[in-house]
């Protein structure tokens, strides 16, 4: 059974309560562990994803085979095992997965001990023509313990994201262009708003234990977004369940230097074109820029 400070904050009669641990003794309580508090972990970077055997691997190559499994607990206070649905998407970087090509599927049986279990291995091949820059996502739920219906890793602890990273190098222009999805998941038109900023120092360090490499988080960029449709602008009209593929510009403030990429964190926030709420934060990505 777990431990009874993870138990204040549930009911308590919860037999199943699933989560995709982001580090250990990972409950997942809304304002406790999720989202992830500053030095457990990063939401686009879960080690319970776990890649050709290393959890959180975050290097590939597009058309060459990779193994993905993944990793879930139950802290539920039941005494029977729960019989848990896990599913597994591959996405060209999205701020809200509102499109996903899902390459996997299974059912896991978790005790209601706390104690990750892992599913077996499936093998993806990220096609030659996607972006270098890709996100895994992974699910949990099981009959009495459903996940949300719109992808959640944010605060959601059925929901999991792993961001993938081939390579990100400065252009001779200066930039390093991306293409990524805005999404909109939910049933009325929303403004997007797209935010760059350099690492925390928290992520930078997660981030690099896990590369075994330095990143730097002392530089600023500007960003420019290119919609086809609406011309340039961070800020975007998406309607209702919508996905709009657009194309980024990051300019470094300074160059990369050589063994020590600078680390950024792109973040799609939502909020209704009338105002009035406070913006929803909906997705974010980890870029890494080196040189040429």
């Amino acid at each position: 059974m777990p431990p009874d400070d993870h138990n204040r904050d549930r009911p308590e009669n919860v037999t199943t309560w699933l989560v995709i641990p982001y580090f250990d003794e990972d409950v997942g309580r809304t304002g406790i562990e999720r989202p992830v508090p500053p030095g457990k972990g990063v939401s686009w970077l879960c080690p319970s994803i776990i890649v050709d055997g290393t959890p959180g691997k975050t290097s590939f190559k597009r058309g060459a085979p990779i193994t993905v499994e993944l990793e879930v607990a139950n802290w539920g206070a039941g005494t029977l095992p729960a019989a848990a649905l896990v599913r597994l998407w591959w996405s060209d970087p999205t701020l809200a997965f509102a499109t996903a090509t899902k390459f996997a599927q299974t059912s896991v049986i978790v005790p209601p001990n706390g104690t990750p279990v892992r599913t077996g291995t499936f093998q993806v091949t990220i096609p030659e023509g996607a972006s270098p820059h890709v996100c895994l996502l992974a699910q949990v739920s099981a009959p009495i313990d459903g996940a949300s219906g719109v992808p959640n890793p944010i605060t959601d602890r059925h929901w999991a994201q792993l961001n993938l990273v081939e390579a990100a190098t400065v252009s001779a222009a200066g930039t390093i262009d991306l293409t990524v999805l805005l999404g909109n998941p939910y049933s009325a038109p929303m403004l997007s708003t797209l935010e760059l900023e350099p690492m925390s120092r928290d992520e930078a360090n997660f981030l690099g234990g896990m590369r075994g490499q330095d990143i730097r988080t002392d530089a600023g960029a500007e960003i420019e977004v290119r919609d086809p449709a609406a011309g340039e602008g961070r800020t975007l009209q998406l309607p209702p369940g919508s996905a709009r593929q657009v194309k980024i510009a990051i300019r470094p403030a300074e160059p990369p230097r050589r063994g020590a990429p600078q680390g950024y964190v792109l973040t799609q926030r939502l909020s209704p074109p009338e105002g009035g709420e406070e913006p929803t934060l909906t997705g974010t990505l980890g870029i890494l820029v080196a040189p040429e």
